[in-house]
C-alpha cells in the first residue's frame, strides 16, 4: 500500500477542522446564536470534503475509481458547505430575502456538480512526488471552484468588514483570522482544480497551500482561547 502525501495533509487538516467543529459547536451552545450554529454545520461538511482525500489519498491512492468517488462525495460537501454560508449571507446581509435563497442556489448548482463529476469520464493518479492529480476536465473544475466563490468568499468579505468597523481589538483578531481562513479555502481550490491543469503544475503545490491553511486553524484555534465570538455571532438570532 502506497501512502500519497495529498492523504497526509489532508488527514492533518481534517484533524484541525475537527477542532474548529468543536469550537463552533461551543460558542453555538453557550452563545445560543444562529449564525454560531450555521458555522458549525459549514465548518462540519468542509471537515468532510477533506476527510475524503485523507481517507482515499492513504488508502486508495493507487486506485482511480476510488478517487473519483473521493471526488464526487467531497464535491456534494463543498456545495452543503457553501450553500449553509449562503444561508448566513443572506440572513446577514439581504434580511428583505428568504435565507433559503442563498442556500438552495448555491445546493442546487453543487448537486450539479456532483453529478456531473459522478458521470463524466477522467482519470486520476497518483504523481512520482506523492500528490493525487484529481484530472477533473477544466470546465468541471472551475465549476466546483465557482462553488467556493459562492460561499466562502463574501462570507469572508463580511467577516473582514467586521474587523474594519469594530473597536475591539479581539473582535478585530478573530474576525480577521476566520476572514483569511475563509479566503484561503477558495484559493486553494482554485489553485488545485485550474491553476495546476492549466499550467501542468505537479499536485504537490496545492498540498503546500492546503499545510498554509493548517496554520491558519491553528491559529484560531489559539486565538478562541482568550478572544469573544465576534460581534455578527452575539448580535443575530
Amino acid at each position: 500500500m502506497i501512502i500519497s502525501f495529498t492523504g497526509v495533509v489532508y488527514s492533518i487538516l481534517s484533524a484541525g477542522l475537527i477542532i474548529i467543529d468543536w469550537l463552533f459547536y461551543r460558542s453555538w451552545k453557550r452563545e445560543d446564536a444562529l449564525p454560531a450554529k450555521i458555522l458549525f454545520f459549514s465548518s462540519s461538511a468542509f471537515t468532510i470534503v477533506c476527510m475524503a482525500p485523507a481517507i482515499g489519498g492513504i488508502f486508495f491512492a493507487q486506485s482511480p475509481e476510488i478517487i473519483k468517488l473521493v471526488l464526487v462525495v467531497s464535491g456534494f460537501f463543498v456545495g452543503l458547505g457553501n450553500a449553509i454560508l449562503g444561508y448566513l449571507i443572506f440572513k446577514l446581509k439581504f434580511p428583505r430575502f428568504s435565507p433559503w435563497t442563498g442556500f438552495l442556489g448555491i445546493l442546487c448548482l453543487g448537486t450539479v456538480v456532483t453529478i456531473l463529476t459522478a458521470v463524466i469520464p477522467f482519470s486520476p493518479c497518483l504523481e512520482k512526488t506523492g500528490g493525487i492529480w484529481w484530472g477533473l476536465p477544466l470546465w468541471l473544475g472551475f465549476l466546483r471552484v465557482f462553488l467556493y466563490f459562492l460561499g466562502c468568499l463574501p462570507f469572508s468579505f463580511i467577516l473582514f468588514k467586521e474587523f474594519r468597523k469594530s473597536t475591539d481589538i479581539n473582535v478585530r483578531a478573530k474576525s480577521l483570522t476566520l476572514a483569511a481562513f475563509f479566503t484561503l479555502a477558495p484559493l486553494v481550490a482554485f489553485e488545485d482544480f485550474i491553476i495546476e491543469p492549466v499550467f501542468h503544475i505537479e499536485a504537490l503545490i496545492s498540498e503546500v497551500l492546503i499545510v498554509i491553511l493548517s496554520i491558519f486553524i491553528a491559529l484560531i484555534y489559539f486565538l478562541s482561547k482568550k478572544l469573544r465570538p465576534p460581534k455578527y455571532v452575539r448580535k443575530v438570532d
